[in-house]
């Protein structure tokens, strides 16, 4: 019987340990946009999924540049198979809200072997 791919590529099985973590997430997309008069009218894109927040760690915060570690950043894990596929709609440099703040997407990164991606998030410089 041939053996399933995450089997070889040594990677851990990360669905029993992400299904523990998981509970209901919401992010808001922000997207600027310009309304028939010409102002901005930024658009809002609400995403309801399943899966984790949590801030970074110090050691993960020491790969970050040096300007950027003073900021608060987050890690966000989506997994892959939610009904509304948020991972497909949301890039590096979206701007997002969580809990009120604004955060820039940095990183997205691609464990869809493992069921899930994960995004590392920056609270912006000015939150207003």
């Amino acid at each position: 019987m041939p053996k399933k791919l995450n089997d070889l590529s040594g990677m851990p099985r990360m669905q029993a340990a992400f299904s523990g973590w998981k509970k209901s997430v919401s992010l808001v997309k922000v997207t600027d946009s310009i309304d028939a008069d010409g102002f901005n009218a930024p658009i809002e894109t609400v995403f309801n999924f399943r899966g984790s927040v949590q801030p970074m760690s110090a050691e993960q915060l020491q790969l970050k540049d040096q300007g950027l570690r003073s900021f608060p950043w987050l890690m966000v894990h989506v997994q892959v198979n939610d009904t509304r596929p948020i991972y497909k709609e949301l890039n590096t440099k979206d701007i997002v809200l969580y809990l009120g703040k604004r955060y820039v997407v940095k990183e997205k990164l691609d464990y869809s072997i493992n069921n899930y991606i994960e995004y590392h998030i920056m609270e912006a410089a000015q939150n207003g």
